[in-house]
């Protein structure tokens, strides 16, 4: 019986080693001039290897068609070297490099991000070929190749280090259309990095006593609605006021990027609003409304437009003289870059039409922005107080820390105090941060979608701070435990679901919006006038996951026969946004 045992685990113990084998596909070696194009499957991984000299820099560009893939990169004795999975979906560049430490075989792995996702394609080759960088300037070089070229989005980098600018660069197009690169010169629509000057506009009111942190905003814009917990600017600031994110319920409307949504129009949309995601103070949820609420607060307590009142305490006393909040969508903007992003293989302008000031809108340029970076981190502007309150941390109902302070975050950076803020709108990608210990700033402005901002500047103060950084270990722990330490679990069924049940009109009257719920190709499909069809798949009982992120998590709701009321519709910065059934 024991031998019976012992041959039927050597048995399942193959299997599995042969089902594994399968799983993982040795392709080849990848060459400078040959370009790969195959299928992967669910759970496969490909394997590629690559033979580099000593001290050579590799660019590789990996393109997605219909699967969202993770790169793996190992060096010659197989221990993992790094993992390159950027946020841009199925149909996008994965763009990942190799640098040598010793001549050897290298290996590219390539998977899916999820398990068990479905097949897709992809192409993979050798862009770049060269020696590796010596110089901090030429490593930071490196790291932008891939931009560094006239037929692509690009982006401009700074690093500051003791107030004064130590290297900067150029990479890729403004407007490819046009053929026109990107300079210090080129204004770039920063996304959220806006946030920070909305946060000195507000210190610079506490200071000047014209308003309170824990005022109530509705002494302000009576127009909002009454909740039944009060929420102070206090809340707006640090995020835990429990508004919903205007960048999502926008969506859920029906809005695409294309349409023009002006700051009236979401500032109509937060007088509309029924519930509060959280009772105020109790949760951190970056919330957008809220730095565009703050914003009005600035135009009704002085008087002037947002724009006014920044040009004139911000931007002017700086010399910033091609920096402003945009409050008009179709205003003529000159040397303005346009955003890209990457759909259907191809390189898209990603319309921008927005005009949320205060969240976001701001257009400046490299040179006005290294102007406020080394304004705000000098040292003669550590005893200012409006500057000291900017970087003044929150504090929940709990008394727990929040770490988000005037629309600028703080952390840590390998022991080391950071301060930082990215921006993601509309194709474009920024970021700013720096390094209290060591007076080191890094900004990168990108008119590239499919660019990671925050990881692109990781990698950059790693180059400047690798002497002080101890160096992290490359070895993982292993992520898959043994199939006996795991906790038994009962899988739900999902082929028990009825999906009729689930069918019908949702209307939700807080955004006047409807979706319909019907069965396509025996999935459960939510339609939407003015959007594609969003897929749901059932994940318990009564809830589901949408395959959009403005639409991600729906659980729906029955009365007390049983009987489908309506749903609750999540999504991150919203929360449980009620939609009726419409008999």
């Amino acid at each position: 019986m024991y031998k019976l045992k012992v041959s039927l685990f050597v048995i399942v113990c193959g299997l599995f080693y042969i089902s594994e084998m399968r799983a993982q596909k040795l392709i080849g070696e990848l060459t400078k001039d040959r370009t790969v194009s195959f299928n992967i499957g669910p759970s496969e991984k490909h394997q590629y290897t690559v033979s580099l000299e000593k001290d050579q820099f590799v660019f590789f560009r990996l393109l997605q068609k219909g699967a969202d893939l993770l790169v793996t990169t190992y060096d010659p004795k197989g221990e993992k070297i790094e993992e390159f999975d950027s946020p841009n979906g199925k149909y996008e560049l994965e763009l990942f490099s190799i640098t040598s430490g010793e001549k050897g075989n290298y290996m590219i792995e390539v998977s899916h991000v999820e398990k068990n996702e479905p097949a897709g394609d992809y192409e993979l080759k050798i862009q770049l070929t060269k020696p590796k960088a010596i110089s901090p300037t030429e490593h930071v070089d490196e790291l932008f190749a891939a931009w560094n070229n006239n037929e692509s989005p690009g982006c401009a980098i700074a690093i500051i280090k003791n107030g004064a600018v130590v290297h900067r660069n150029n990479f890729g197009m403004a407007n490819l259309e046009h053929n026109i690169p990107i300079s210090s010169t080129t204004v770039f629509d920063v996304a959220s990095l806006s946030k920070q000057f909305t946060g000195f506009a507000i210190s610079t009111l506490i200071e000047q006593g014209k308003i309170s942190l824990s005022d109530d905003i509705r002494t302000y814009i009576p127009e909002l609605p009454e909740f039944e917990h009060t929420i102070t600017i206090d809340h707006l600031i640090h995020h835990t006021s429990g508004l919903r994110d205007w960048a999502t319920t926008i969506f859920l409307q029906g809005f695409k990027m294309d349409d023009v949504v002006t700051f009236e129009q979401i500032m109509e949309m937060l007088y509309h609003q029924k519930e509060l995601n959280f009772v105020p103070g109790s949760e951190y949820s970056y919330s957008n409304s809220g730095y565009l609420v703050l914003a009005e607060i600035v135009q009704r307590v002085t008087g002037n437009t947002f724009r006014e009142w920044t040009n004139a305490n911000i931007f002017q006393p700086l010399e910033m003289t091609n920096t402003y909040f945009q409050d008009n969508y179709n205003e003529l903007i000159p040397n303005r870059a346009t955003g890209y992003i990457f759909i259907d293989n191809n390189i898209r302008i990603n319309t921008n039409s927005t005009s949320a000031f205060g969240s976001s809108s701001l257009q400046t340029t490299m040179d006005d922005f290294i102007k406020w970076v080394t304004f705000l981190h000098h040292p003669k502007m550590s005893n200012d107080p409006i500057i000291q309150r900017m970087f003044q941390k929150g504090k929940l109902n709990n008394g727990d820390e929040n770490t988000y302070a005037f629309g600028i975050g703080l952390g840590d950076y390998h022991g080391m105090q950071k301060i930082a803020h990215n921006g993601s709108w509309a194709g474009f990608r920024t970021f700013s941060g720096y390094i209290v210990d060591e007076q080191l700033s890094v900004v990168l402005f990108s008119n590239d979608g499919a660019l990671n901002s925050s990881k692109m500047a990781a990698k950059v103060f790693d180059i400047y701070l690798k002497d002080i950084i101890e160096k992290e270990a490359k070895a993982e722990a292993m992520i898959n435990e043994k199939l006996d330490d795991k906790p038994e679990e009962i899988p739900f069924d999902k082929s028990s679901v009825n999906l009729s049940e689930y069918t019908g009109r949702f209307y939700n009257d807080e955004l006047q919006t409807e979706y319909v719920f019907v069965i396509v190709d025996e999935k459960l499909v939510a339609k939407h006038l003015r959007m594609e069809n969003i897929e749901l798949s059932p994940e318990n009982k009564d809830a589901f996951i949408g395959n959009e992120w403005f639409f991600r998590q729906i659980v729906f709701e029955r009365d007390s026969e049983n009987r489908i009321t309506g749903c609750k519709v999540s999504s991150g910065r919203v929360k449980n946004l009620s939609f009726s059934i419409v008999k």
